[in-house]
């Protein structure tokens, strides 16, 4: 009996031990709901981690596609930090898929959004959309699966409701005038302006036209005007929706009455607040607003001078600001209602030290004159440091530092003088640890037309002189041969002549003569 009552007691302490069962789930909101075909509808899925603390989590989500379709995926506001599959869907297949991850401390709580997916109703029926699997891995160094539920949710799907349009009047005795505006032509949107400028045709022999303007749109003209007009300018409307209304009189009697519809709002959106959300690496922005008259439309943030980014949801939870910039920006949030009215708001945001990225060179000379300033510009990260160099024949001929500017851009102008030839540029983006560096361009400095023109008449002036050479030492030429032939003339005539003398001398002083001569003395 011993024995028996300590194996008991023993198993009691161990169960009094084991560690308490906890309930993890993966959930929707709403989980239920009606909704007409073609009107869209969004539904937030949820991680309830039941006191412990989580750090990923994944799922499949099964929805029927002969009723639903998904038009969208945001991951605005998720508690995840990193995505290890971006979320995505298929139609065809009736599937939605994401993988996520919390970093440290990680995430405890009993709503913790994952993601939004807007459906669009395609038929009437009941549409179940459910987890068809999922898992809420614990932040305790083993990744274990803390989910044991994972939940459905069911949606009504009906008919769409088709509003029936307004009877036209009929006529009394001819058509109703077609009324336009040039200042309000959309008679189902929403201006700021207070005046208002409407214009119709008058018909054959009108004799007088009756006009009003007023918040009932059944109300009949009663302001007479002889001769009849065609255009009315009316000014300093006030807030709200007003119908104009014309009617024209001819010898066949009184038109029906013709209305137009005008919507006008000239004030802005409610004043917000925008907090700011520093804990992670990159800013979050939460804010909402609402406008009374013409409704919300839209918000655009502007980063710096960087470009506008906008937003269509009304309620901003965690919007996650670009992780491009450095330091304190000035971020310029805008409210729009439907008329076109404002509402700014700006906070100051510290962004940690910006990410290198690759520089692109988008523009350069391909060919430029030596001596003209080079232009080389592109895009890069905001913030980032840049370095430029320059090589030719794998040599380095210039360097130059310089920085992306807050649009995105940079820009280096080089006056230096570069030997003629080809040269290779790169921009390089760093930092302590990083070295990013563009693809290289090359391009080729050419002589100026000056120097060109200078070595052209060099060139042209080297040739004339050759050519003046040759024509010089040509007629040395033909002089030095013409004279020598003189010489050579002057030389044939004179031994000519010579000759003949010779001749006529010898009968008196041959040599016998002489001889018998000089022996007479």
């Amino acid at each position: 009996m011993k024995k028996i009552f300590s194996i008991f007691s023993i198993m009691i302490l161990m169960l009094s031990s084991a560690p308490t069962a906890h309930s993890a789930s993966l959930g929707m909101s709403p989980s239920s709901g009606q909704y007409q075909v073609g009107k869209n509808f969004t539904v937030n899925f949820l991680a309830n981690t039941d006191g412990q603390i989580m750090n990923a989590s994944s799922g499949v989500i099964t929805f029927p596609t002969n009723n639903l379709e998904v038009v969208s995926i945001s991951k605005t506001g998720s508690i995840f930090s990193l995505w290890v599959q971006e979320p995505s869907f298929s139609n065809s297949a009736g599937t939605i898929n994401f993988e996520g991850v919390v970093l440290n401390p990680g995430y405890s709580g009993n709503g913790g959004k994952l993601l939004s997916v807007t459906f669009r109703p395609k038929s009437p029926g009941t549409a179940q959309v459910k987890f068809s699997s999922g898992s809420i891995l614990a932040n305790d160094g083993l990744g274990t699966n803390i989910a044991s539920t994972l939940s459905s949710g069911n949606f009504t799907i009906t008919e769409a409701f088709v509003e029936p349009k307004p009877e036209t009047p009929k006529p009394v005795n001819n058509n109703a005038p077609v009324i336009s505006s040039e200042t309000h032509p959309d008679q189902n949107g929403w201006y700021n302006k207070t005046t208002a400028i409407f214009n119709w045709e008058l018909p054959q022999g009108a004799l007088e036209t009756k006009l009003l303007i007023g918040r009932n749109q059944n109300s009949t003209p009663t302001v007479s005007y002889i001769p009849p007009v065609s255009t009315k300018t009316i000014e300093d409307l006030g807030e709200g929706t007003y119908y104009f209304s014309v009617q024209t009189r001819t010898t066949a009697g009184w038109s029906s009455v013709g209305r137009f519809k005008l919507n006008i709002d000239t004030k802005p959106p409610q004043d917000f607040d925008v907090s700011v959300n520093n804990e992670d690496t990159s800013p979050k922005l939460t804010f909402t607003t609402d406008d009374i008259d013409s409704g919300f439309s839209h918000y655009e943030i502007k980063i710096g001078g960087g470009e506008i980014i906008r937003i269509d949801e009304q309620e901003v939870i965690n919007y996650e600001l670009p992780p491009i910039y450095s330091g304190e920006q000035n971020i310029e949030i805008i409210a729009f209602d439907k008329a076109g009215n404002q509402t700014i708001r700006e906070v100051i945001v510290s962004f940690g030290e910006a990410l290198i990225t690759k520089p692109i060179i988008t523009e350069y000379p391909e060919e430029i004159e030596q001596g003209k300033i080079i232009t080389i510009q592109g895009s890069g990260t905001p913030d980032n440091k840049l370095l430029l160099t320059l090589t030719r024949k794998g040599n380095v001929v210039y360097t130059e530092e310089g920085i992306v500017d807050r649009d995105g851009r940079f820009s280096f102008a080089i006056g230096s003088h570069l030997d003629l030839g080809y040269h290779t540029a790169f921009v390089q983006a760093y930092n302590e640890d990083t070295k990013l560096q563009s693809n290289p361009v090359a391009f080729k400095v050419e002589p100026s037309q000056l120097l060109g023109f200078a070595i052209s008449f060099v060139s042209y002036l080297g040739i004339a002189i050759l050519v003046v050479v040759g024509i010089a030492s040509f007629v040395k030429i033909i002089l030095y041969f013409t004279n020598d032939l003189k010489r050579t003339a002057r030389f044939l005539k004179h031994h000519k002549e010579e000759g003949e003398k010779d001749k006529a001398v010898k009968p008196i002083t041959s040599p016998s003569r002489v001889s018998k001569h000089t022996m007479k003395f």
